[in-house]
């Protein structure tokens, strides 16, 4: 396949500046906000947040989550439930990745009183090798 003639490229090291409207797709951020900071949606707004810049913690077993918390989950053992935070702020989030054995052994994301996607149900996560964040909107956990 011929690259087209009329695509370009940036040279390593080269950045673009500007700002993207929503409407067309973009944040509408003029600035990049904090440093190590990464872009979130609560829903409705793209919000910078702390990163966690990789800090996971693996959990075998029943465990309750803290905002901001990065969650490996290791069912390896068998199926266990991570709770979410009982009173979450808006743009608090958790960030949760399924391991191998997840397809055998799910794992159960417990909504401690909130709602998930506007649902008053827990999340059963079966599949493998995935990865997703919870963000609070402030009124629900949404995927993001």
């Amino acid at each position: 396949m011929a690259i087209p003639a009329n695509l370009s490229f940036l040279a390593p090291g080269a950045s673009v500046a500007g700002v993207l409207s929503p409407a067309k797709g973009g944040t509408g951020l003029s600035s990049p906000g904090t440093a190590g900071n990464v872009l979130t949606s609560n829903g409705t707004d793209w919000v910078s947040n702390p990163s966690s810049n990789g800090s996971w913690s693996i959990k075998t077993s029943n465990y309750t989550a803290v905002a901001g918390e990065w969650i490996f989950c290791d069912t390896t053992a068998g199926a266990f439930t991570i709770t979410l935070p009982a009173t979450p702020s808006a743009t608090d989030y958790v960030t949760i990745a399924s391991g191998p054995a997840a397809a055998t052994n799910a794992v159960t994301i417990a909504r401690n009183g909130s709602t998930i996607m506007g649902l008053a149900e827990n999340m059963n996560v079966n599949n493998a090798n995935i990865s997703f964040q919870l963000v609070y909107s402030g009124t629900t956990w949404r995927l993001a």
